[in-house]
Parts: structure tokens; C-alpha cells; sequence
């Protein structure tokens, strides 16, 4: 048998049911069940006991065979018409092989004899007890298997969308950062990419304080330089500046919510590079400054008019 101390560790996550009619073996024995189990429910007859079962959700049930109204074999099989998984203890004063018989029928593994002794009483718990881990175990291992089957999906479908993309793109699950592409990611180093696969919060202080307005870009009035993203309504294109290690780069940031299924939706933001294009309107802009007020210096000087009636004619707009 098991260590004792490793049986009560695994029992105290469990809560049982214990059916018995007999008043002083349900009390003696539910003293002991109490220190192994984290609760132990009692009910003196099987329509008791079945009642119960239907009112709560229990780990596994004890009980004895014979007792009034509702035997303990007949409880149990209409127990396991509601789950047939749940593990069941019978407990009887009787060896009859048709007692075992019917109670194998009906699905129960396990067999104690009254009078109860406290060793096969615990080496009965504990193979009850290995079977109810082993099969936790088993769906915290297929759960995990799922969850990693729907990461992978959601991965080629994000690597689907944005793979004809040359634009960086980020995704978020409502907490994560789920995926951000290759374009992205050639923006930034490996340690400050890190950050964000904490959590979603960690994407918006991530772009605000990458956020740079530098001297040539201060007096445009278009760059948001603080960002909510619960006030970004999808499709919106907003203007930000974001200093990266290939440099100051300016895009049009958009959010897009995505309905990947039925209970999942996630929110994706693209980051259109408009770069050159800002630059040289810039380089426009300041050269048109330039050259219309040279011309406006020279033409003035030449003509000596009043300004009212100076025309530039050098305007790129």
C-alpha cells in the first residue's frame, strides 16, 4: 500500500459520499474518513444517498449492500446510469458471490467486508485514490494536448493571415500577446520582445514607450502621442512615430477585431509604414518654406512692392 501521508496528501482534494444505516459504524467510520477526505457526506438510507448524489458533485462513493428502502446495489446502479465513471466502495457483512456478481455487473471494483478493518479499509481507499489521480493526470495531459493543438491552429491561421503581409502585425487574445510576424519582430530585440508575451497590457506601455516625435516631426499635429487602445474603434487608422533599432519609423497603427471561433476573439493591430512617404512630404514642405521665402525676400527687393502684392509662384501644394 501506499504511504498513509501520500493517501490523506491525494485525499484531501477529494469529497466523498458514505451510505450506511448502521448509526454507530457510520459515525466510527466517518471519524476515520474525515482525516483522509477534504469532506465526507452522510446519508442513512439509499434514497438518502442517491438524493444527495443528484444535489452534488462527489469524487467517489462508499456503501453498504443492505439497508432499508433502497439497498446499496441498487442505489449504486442508478448512481452509475448518471455516471458510469464514478468510482464506487461496497461494504457488506456478506461473502454471497451473487452480492459480487451483481455489483461487478453494475460496474464496481470495489469490495470491503464487514467487520471493517482499518488496513484492507485503506488499501481499498488507496486504489480508489490512485485511480480517481491517475485519471486527473490523464485530462490535465489531454487538456494540455488541446490547448497546445489550438495554439498551433490559431498559429498557422494568424501566419496565414499575415504571411502576404509585409507590414508589421501583432495579435492579442483579450489577455496575451498570442503572435506578432516576422515584420514585427526584425523591429525590436529578443529581450524587449520577451516583454510582451506577458500580457496584454504590456503591448501598450511597450508602443508608448517606444512613441518618439523627434524635432523634424513636432509640429505635426497628426501623430497621437498617447494611446488607449479601448478607445481605437476597428478599422481607425491612427499616426504614430515608434524609434526601433532600424531607426525612427512612422505608420498608420489600425485595429481589427478577429472572430477566430464561436468563444474566441482576438483584436489585431497592423502597422502600415509610411515612412518615406512622411519624410518627403516633410523635405517638401521645408523646401517649399525655403524657396518661398527666398523668392519672396529676392522679388520684394527687386520690385520694392508691399508684401500684400507679392505672389509666390514656387508653392509645391
Amino acid at each position: 500500500m501506499k504511504n498513509l501521508q501520500d493517501v490523506i496528501r491525494l485525499g484531501s482534494k477529494l469529497e466523498i459520499l458514505y451510505v450506511e444505516d448502521d448509526k454507530a459504524l457510520l459515525e466510527e467510520t466517518t471519524t476515520i474518513l474525515k482525516k483522509i477526505f477534504k469532506s465526507v457526506d452522510t446519508a442513512q438510507s439509499g434514497t438518502e444517498g442517491l438524493m444527495k448524489f443528484t444535489q452534488k458533485s462527489y469524487d467517489f462513493i462508499i456503501t453498504d449492500i443492505e439497508m432499508p428502502d433502497l439497498n446499496g446495489l441498487a442505489m449504486s446502479q442508478k448512481i452509475k446510469e448518471i455516471n458510469p465513471e464514478i468510482p464506487i466502495v461496497i461494504i457488506s457483512a456478506y461473502s454471497n458471490s451473487s452480492y459480487l456478481i451483481e455489483a461487478i455487473n453494475i460496474g464496481i471494483n470495489y469490495y470491503v467486508l464487514k467487520p471493517i478493518l482499518l488496513p484492507q479499509l485503506l488499501s481499498t481507499l488507496n486504489s480508489v485514490i490512485d485511480v480517481i489521480e491517475n485519471r486527473r493526470i490523464a485530462l490535465e495531459c489531454h487538456n494540455r494536448e488541446v490547448e497546445e493543438s489550438i495554439r498551433v491552429a490559431k498559429e498557422k491561421l494568424f501566419l496565414s493571415i499575415t504571411k502576404s503581409s509585409p507590414n508589421p502585425i501583432i495579435v492579442c487574445d483579450g489577455r496575451h500577446v498570442a503572435f506578432y510576424n516576422e515584420s514585427f519582430q526584425v523591429l525590436f530585440d529578443a529581450d524587449e520582445l520577451r516583454v510582451l508575451k506577458e500580457q496584454e497590457s504590456q503591448l501598450l506601455n511597450f508602443i508608448e514607450g517606444k512613441m518618439k516625435v523627434d524635432q523634424l516631426l513636432k509640429d505635426d499635429t497628426e501623430f497621437v502621442q498617447e494611446l488607449d487602445f479601448r478607445e481605437l474603434a476597428d478599422g481607425v487608422a491612427v499616426k504614430i512615430s515608434l524609434k526601433t533599432k532600424l531607426g525612427v519609423k512612422i505608420y498608420f497603427m489600425t485595429k481589427n477585431t478577429l472572430q477566430v471561433d464561436v468563444d474566441t476573439e482576438m483584436v489585431m493591430f497592423t502597422f502600415n509604414d509610411i515612412t518615406q512617404l512622411c519624410f518627403q512630404n516633410f523635405q517638401l514642405k521645408a523646401y517649399d518654406k525655403a524657396v518661398g521665402n527666398l523668392t519672396d525676400v529676392t522679388y520684394k527687393n527687386d520690385q520694392k512692392t508691399d508684401q500684400e502684392a507679392i505672389i509666390n509662384k514656387t508653392t509645391f501644394e
